[in-house]
């Protein structure tokens, strides 16, 4: 029986899980292509395998697991591929799994040549079994044209999701007795809830702990450290991917071609969860950094303009619909009835006069052209058989 002081970080059920799409690629004698959201965390995986022997041989049989990180690699320097992949003239008849990692710098400086060297390597060494690690979506349309010649990458790819709630409350105990320090059961929930299943914050929190006796609960997610990790972890999503969480946070649903892309591999990924037609996301630390560092920004007009932080969008509206917006924007957190826009919009021609269903037309388009430019639809509220009220507050 495992006892607290024995627990693993993860249990074996969940570093099965992870690895099985690696085996699967391996037992149909292809290559896969796998996201996993930290680099750091997936080496300690690797080493988790490596340590259970049994585990091991039931997935990868005898094979020599061979890790290689490409980070530094230049396509125009090809010694650097050469010396990593000389281990296959060394282990004789043994087959040797590749497994590399570091390619996201590739990725992001558009290096296909890099990408058709590992492809000829394949080749060269077959039957050697290649595994590519990214913390990319390597599927992003911004990269498919990297891959053209290269189509090893895509062969099979999977998502890791982020880690459970039940494995974040067993590295919770796993890094306390590491660590030696006391974690209270109220200090574990608001760890558990605030972190989600991304591990490197869950760590932070519990640094803070170590290093802090007595502190409120409060400090382990507002300190330095933190604030600078959850930088790094904003800075490492795609801009697609930092569209989609914006809109989210700010209550919006309209999404563009990349963005819808997003929107699904952040879903597999565990960074959002979704209920009926909304989304919301997972790591409540993520939301809150957005809040504090993306500001809503303000709308506002002046002399028949209209401005999204100071940036004039009255060319994303009809001139009937930019007559009513400037008309509600100049009527902040006050009720505007529907008779109130049919004079403003027909003025004194009462044959031109609005009916109610045409200006709840009206409304809903410009709320789908404000969600389209990152502005939450929820600006305008409708208030039951009254009218309409704009919200600053809601951007």
């Amino acid at each position: 029986m495992t006892t607290q002081s024995t627990i693993s970080a993860i249990s074996n059920e969940r570093l099965e899980a992870i690895i099985s799409p690696w085996a699967k690629s391996i037992k149909n004698g292809e290559s896969g292509s796998f996201w996993y959201y930290n680099k750091s965390d997936l080496y300690w995986r690797i080493a988790n395998l490596r340590e259970q022997k049994p585990l091991f041989r039931k997935y990868f049989g005898d094979r020599l697991f061979v890790v290689i990180d490409a980070e530094s690699f230049r396509s125009e320097n090809e010694s650097d591929w050469n010396t990593a992949f000389q281990v296959s003239n060394r282990s004789g008849q043994q087959e040797v799994i590749y497994a590399i990692t570091g390619l996201d710098r590739q990725l992001l400086e558009n290096d296909s040549h890099a990408f058709h060297i590992v492809q000829k390597k394949e080749s060269l060494l077959h039957p050697s079994h290649f595994l590519f690690f990214f913390t990319l979506d390597v599927t992003h349309p911004r990269f498919r044209p990297l891959f053209d010649g290269a189509s090893i990458f895509l062969q099979n790819t999977a998502v890791i999701p982020l880690h459970t709630n039940d494995d974040t409350q067993r590295y919770i105990t796993y890094k306390s007795n590491q660590w030696k320090i006391q974690v209270t059961e109220k200090q574990k929930r608001a760890i558990v809830e605030r972190c989600g299943g991304y591990f490197l914050l869950v760590k932070e929190a519990l640094r803070y702990v170590r290093d802090n006796k007595n502190t409120d609960i409060d400090m382990l997610f507002i300190h330095e450290e933190m604030h600078w990790r959850l930088n790094t972890i904003w800075n490492h999503f795609l801009p697609s991917e930092q569209s989609v969480f914006q809109k989210i946070v700010r209550g919006s649903a309209v999404f563009n071609t990349e963005e819808r892309h997003s929107l699904k591999f952040l879903l597999a990924g565990g960074f959002l969860t979704t209920r009926g037609r909304s989304y919301n996301l997972s790591i409540p630390l993520l939301t809150e950094y957005i809040h504090k560092t993306n500001p809503m920004y303000v709308l506002s007009y002046d002399n028949k303009r209209i401005y999204y932080n100071n940036v004039p969008i009255e060319n994303n509206f009809s001139p009937q619909e930019q007559k009513l917006m400037q008309f509600l924007l100049s009527k902040p957190s006050i009720i505007v009835s529907r008779d109130e826009i049919s004079e403003k919009l027909a003025g004194s021609n009462t044959d031109d006069s609005l009916s109610d269903w045409a200006i709840d037309q009206l409304v809903s388009r410009i709320r789908k052209r404000l969600a389209t430019i990152g502005i939450s639809a929820y600006v305008i509220k409708t208030i039951r058989t009254k009218g309409f009220m704009y919200l600053p507050d809601t951007q």
